[in-house]
């Protein structure tokens, strides 16, 4: 339940990824467009993650980083679509399968709620003091 919100921002970011890669309801441009207009919450997904998350997610904090990254570039390039749908598909899976379920066996249940206290607070990023 603390990781719930980011959880649904990844659904959403399965559906568009489906859609990047030609697999969705979308067609691959209407997918980039949507690809543009939902990017400033997609990076604010990947600042709450790497300044709330990273630093506890342990040694699958620098492969997070790095598909943000990776993301990031492939964001600029609409001919890398489908690599780009791949890779967010991909790497939704590896947060959720790997990064969350890491967290929810190695913090107490005190440190999880303090995340979720974080990622919901008024402020933002600069609440995320863990």
């Amino acid at each position: 339940p603390v990781l719930r919100d980011l959880s649904r921002d990844h659904h959403q970011l399965l559906l568009l990824a489906r859609n990047l890669r030609g697999d969705g309801k979308r067609d691959a441009a209407a997918a980039w467009e949507a690809l543009q207009a939902w990017w400033p919450a997609i990076e604010a997904h990947f600042i709450l993650e790497e300044s709330c998350i990273a630093r506890l997610a342990g040694g699958l904090a620098p492969r997070m980083k790095a598909e943000h990254d990776q993301i990031r570039t492939m964001a600029q390039n609409p001919s890398r679509a489908a690599e780009l749908g791949r890779l967010l598909r991909d790497h939704v899976r590896f947060e959720e399968n790997e990064v969350f379920q890491h967290l929810q066996t190695a913090l107490t249940q005190e440190q999880l709620a303090a995340i979720g206290a974080q990622l919901s607070h008024p402020t933002g990023l600069q609440a995320c003091r863990l």
